[in-house]
């Protein structure tokens, strides 16, 4: 990670705010740009105050680069996780009719077709044209 830059960003309404802006490696390789406002000029009076309160961002932000390693997950492994932590029976935001349903979804259509599928490697496009496809089907009346 670099040192970063720290700019002054003038705003509509209010006073200008310093804005610290860096880059990091992501786990994939990519380089990933970010930013963040760190206070109003009238909060700090330069650039040097600023960057010597976000000292402590730098340092977090390198360590938390070093020990990052991407995690391989399935969209069945996503399924099971959402199942057993959103879908059981204590739950409150969601009413019974909307748990049973997403739960047959799951099982009937998403689970069977994606399941196996690593979460990096699904496409838009690819979920699209198969929703596309399933929703021209004609069923079968049980």
């Amino acid at each position: 990670m670099q040192r970063g830059s720290i700019i002054r960003s003038e705003r509509k309404h209010g006073p200008a705010v310093w804005q610290f802006r860096w880059s990091e490696t992501g786990p994939d390789g990519q380089r990933v740009y970010r930013k963040r406002v760190v206070g109003t000029v009238e909060e700090y009076a330069s650039s040097e105050a600023v960057r010597e309160s976000v000292r402590f961002l730098i340092a977090k932000s390198s360590s938390a680069v070093r020990h990052m390693k991407p995690v391989a997950m399935t969209v069945g492994e996503l399924c099971q996780h959402f199942q057993q932590r959103e879908l059981v029976q204590d739950d409150n935001w969601r009413s019974y009719s909307t748990r049973r349903n997403y739960s047959f979804l799951l099982k009937r259509w998403i689970i069977p077709r994606w399941g196996k599928h690593v979460l990096s490697e699904v496409r838009t496009i690819e979920v699209e044209s198969w929703r596309e496809r399933e929703a021209h089907v004609p069923r079968s009346a049980t």
